[in-house]
Parts: structure tokens; C-alpha cells; sequence
């Protein structure tokens, strides 16, 4: 069974090392890493481990976009933030998507950086977790402006875990088709 509380790492923890998937949220810069910090996030990434960073401040231009890109300078120059590849298995890992999805519509995809053939670092600027909250009664604490963009958020943020933890296998996606078919039954109130 899953933890549903969040578990926050330090990046001085050698706890780190045990997690393959990290996510940070913010809505602006945080502290800068010191030297310690910055080396052991390479190695995190170098290792395998992954990054996701969530821009939940709605500007295009946010200080923690500019945090992270100087940070990754810093932890991984050999290669900077790109759009990931439209035919990438990021995109297609279990749901295909076509379209962005997230709290803001500010990209169009997320950006990556690239490490030894794999995304290491993935950005998105649109507030992919930011899709999830819900209350107490289980209303949706944010508002999504444009019809379906909750849902690609969803999808989208499903595809990053999944790509996160299982690479590039699910590259021929042949266990789509039945997949996305329960998926418009349920859609549907079809019985479970």
C-alpha cells in the first residue's frame, strides 16, 4: 500500500539514493544548493534517479523556472533544457498524449534535459500537480480554465511517473488499445 503522505528527502540524506523519482513544486526560487547539495543531485541523476519540477507560480517567467535552469547548469552542463521529442515514450508511456495539460496552459510540452539517453530533469511550467488537490468533500481545490486540460494534466503527470520508473520499454504501446478502452467505459459509468 501506497503512503499517501508526502515524503520530503534532503538532498544530504544517503535516503536519497533509495528513491527514484523526485518531485519539487514551487512557485518560487528557493534557496540555492551549496556545493554538497549540487553534488549529490548529480550523482542522484547520473545514477538513474529523476527529476520532475513542477512550476505552480502561473508566469512564464518565474523565479524558480530561473532557479532551476541555473541549477541544472551547475549540476548537469553537458546539456541544457529542451522540448522533450513529440515521439518520445514520455509521451506515449501509458497514455498517449496530444495535447497540454496542467493548472496553466503556458507550454505546449514539458521541457528536459537529457542525460546518457534518458530524461533525467522534466519541467513543466503548466502546474501538472496542481490538477490533483482536492477537498474535503472531494470538489477540485483549483480551477482549470479550459475544458479537458485537468484531464491531460492527469494523463501527463501519469506518463512522467511511469516513464520515471520503468524507462523507455513501453516504447511499442501495444497494451494501449485495451487500456484506453476500459478507460471510456469507466469514463462512461460503465459498471467496474
Amino acid at each position: 500500500e501506497p503512503d499517501p503522505a508526502a515524503k520530503k528527502i534532503k538532498l544530504s540524506d544517503p535516503a536519497l539514493f533509495s528513491e527514484p523519482f523526485l518531485a519539487l513544486s514551487c512557485s518560487a526560487a528557493p534557496e540555492s544548493l551549496d556545493y554538497d547539495e549540487l553534488r549529490a543531485l548529480r550523482l542522484y541523476l547520473v545514477s538513474g534517479g529523476t527529476l520532475f519540477a513542477n512550476d505552480s507560480s502561473g508566469r512564464r517567467q518565474s523565479s524558480f523556472a530561473a532557479w532551476l535552469r541555473r541549477t541544472m547548469e551547475l549540476v548537469l552542463p553537458e546539456n541544457g533544457f529542451q522540448p522533450v521529442a513529440k515521439e518520445h515514450s514520455l509521451l506515449k508511456s501509458f497514455f498517449i498524449i496530444s495535447a497540454p495539460g496542467g493548472r496553466f496552459n503556458l507550454e505546449k510540452e514539458p521541457s528536459v534535459v537529457e542525460y546518457a539517453g534518458r530524461y533525467a530533469v522534466i519541467f513543466s511550467r503548466n502546474d501538472l500537480l496542481g490538477v490533483w488537490p482536492k477537498d474535503s468533500i472531494g470538489r477540485y481545490v483549483n480551477d482549470i480554465p479550459a475544458a479537458g486540460q485537468r484531464r491531460s494534466g492527469e494523463k501527463l503527470t501519469l506518463n512522467i511517473l511511469i516513464y520515471a520508473l520503468t524507462g523507455s520499454y513501453k516504447q511499442d504501446a501495444v497494451h494501449q488499445p485495451y487500456i484506453m478502452q476500459r478507460l471510456r467505459e469507466i469514463d462512461a459509468g460503465a459498471p467496474r
